[in-house]
């Protein structure tokens, strides 16, 4: 290995994890591993700074603390990236560009920064066509992870999402996080977010990312939740794009997952047609993709050989002379000056917009006043209210008094009903038994009397014949006949 290197790496924020906080982390540590001397430097100090340090990695927000000049200075971000220039008037840089808009990404251009590095296309064209650096010193090295610090979920995904993460530190109910949760819910996936305008970032997602199916991302963020092996759909507040496949991977990457590919606009259905598409065995072809193409390791490797290049490039070439120095400052400040003239007709539109809201505050706090005093009236309503309630209250209490008496009478009532239908059941059991008893008699009596006429006729005929057999009786009998005859 050639002689270690001291590096000073600039940032305007290390405080919660964002994109480039990381990207510094990451790289800053990566150094510090093949034995060369990161140093970084911000003037706003948190989380990341303190994840440095306890990598060992030395962190200041005064270049003043730092006592002897580095080999060579990795800016990032031009306000801090040219203090380190002025600080060390005799050290090369390389300044990298990560973003098409933010302010603090701007390029700009100094004899002593001798390559730019831009982490996708879009930026590549930032750097050539608004900042006339020739492509000739521009390398791009397309965005890293460190794969150890995400490792691959060990569940495989589920064959529809269930669970749903926003990763982004714009998500918040002003920005997209409404028409995303419109798409889970229609989808039936359970969302969380996660990110700083929301309240609710974290400084270790690498612990989150693997408990979610599907990822709403972009750029380093979307490239972290791919590598765990969760399906990705590119998303966050500037726009939508499309949900991550092995098909599309490699023109996507080109464009670091970022503004490029949000070419869609936010709304719930477009964002639900992404969600639909979501095919568990493809996401783990993409992650596999990741994995094998955007370690930090192979980024770190190339850089190494980038700084050592450019501090023999200087070496060889000899320091800049005060006049170009002095004539790329006067242009940086006019190009900072165009941004202060941007700054002055902003202030003079808020000055504008507050003169506005102070007269809307004046006619709110008379407003107030008006409602104040209807306020007062309606306290007062509210007193003979509250009067007339308590004399209804009291009402109440009697009506509720008398109820409870009647509804024990009723109950009294309701028992005596109930003992009297009890021995109306018994009396109607008796009486069925009597008309019972009563019928069986009838039919006893009127056997007896068919028995008896039976009988009867029985021992009237057989006394007849009796009698008419006796000789005398018959010839009486014959005699009263004839007699009769006549």
């Amino acid at each position: 290995m050639s002689l270690p290197l001291t590096i000073l790496i600039t940032n305007n924020t290390l405080g919660a994890p964002a994109g480039t906080e990381t990207y510094v982390r990451d790289l800053a540590v990566g150094l510090l591993k093949r034995g060369h001397k990161p140093i970084v430097y911000s003037t706003n100090l948190g989380t990341i700074a303190d994840q440095l340090r306890l990598a060992t990695v030395p962190v200041v927000d005064d270049l003043k603390k730092i006592a002897c000049a580095p080999d060579l200075i990795h800016g990032h971000h031009h306000l801090d990236t040219m203090a380190a220039l002025l600080r060390f008037p005799n050290v090369p840089a390389i300044y990298y560009c990560h973003g098409w808009l933010p302010f603090e990404e701007m390029p700009f251009q100094f004899p002593r920064v001798l390559h730019y590095i831009a982490v996708d296309h879009t930026c590549f064209d930032r750097l050539v066509f608004e900042h006339g650096v020739p492509k000739e010193r521009i390398t791009i090295l397309l965005n890293f992870i460190d794969l150890q610090r995400f490792p691959k979920k060990q569940t495989p995904l589920p064959e529809q999402p269930r669970k749903g993460l926003i990763f982004s530190n714009y998500a918040s109910e002003s920005t997209h996080v409404p028409m995303v949760r419109r798409a889970c819910e229609k989808a039936g996936i359970e969302l969380d977010i996660v990110g700083q305008a929301s309240f609710t970032h974290s400084n270790h997602p690498e612990s989150l990312l693997h408990q979610y199916d599907i990822i709403f991302a972009k750029a380093k963020s979307a490239l972290e939740a791919m590598s765990v092996g969760s399906a990705v759909v590119l998303c966050d507040s500037m726009g939508l794009g499309p949900l991550v496949t092995s098909e599309n991977f490699q023109d996507l990457r080109q464009l670091n997952f970022g503004i490029r590919s949000l070419n869609q606009p936010l709304e719930a259905e477009l964002i639900y047609q992404e969600i639909s598409r979501y095919d568990a065995i493809d996401a783990e072809r993409v992650s596999k993709l990741v994995r094998a193409s955007a370690s930090h390791e192979l980024v770190i490797e190339k850089l190494i050989t980038i700084y050592q290049s450019v501090i023999d490039q200087y070496a060889k070439a000899g320091p800049a002379t005060a006049g170009d120095e002095y004539q790329a400052m006067i242009e940086y400040l006019l190009s900072m000056k165009s941004r202060l003239s941007e700054l002055d007709t902003y202030r003079s539109q808020c000055e504008i917009h507050k003169r506005h809201l102070d007269a809307v505050l004046a006619s709110a706090k008379v407003q107030i006043e008006q409602l104040n005093f209807q306020l007062q009236n309606s306290e007062q309503q509210l007193e003979t209210v509250h009067s007339e309630l308590g004399k209804m209250r009291a009402k109440r209490d009697e009506l509720q008094a008398q109820d409870n008496r009647l509804s024990l009478e009723l109950e009294r009532v309701h028992k005596a009903n109930k003992t009297l239908m009890s021995e109306v059941r018994e009396a109607r059991v008796q009486t069925a038994e009597l008309l019972k008893q009563q019928e069986k008699s009838r039919q006893q009596l009127a056997e007896a009397l068919n028995k008896t006429s039976a009988l009867e006729n029985s021992i009237t005929m057989r006394l007849k014949d009796r009698i008419n057999r006796i000789p005398l009786v018959r010839k009486v009998s014959l005699a009263i006949i004839k007699s009769f005859s006549r």
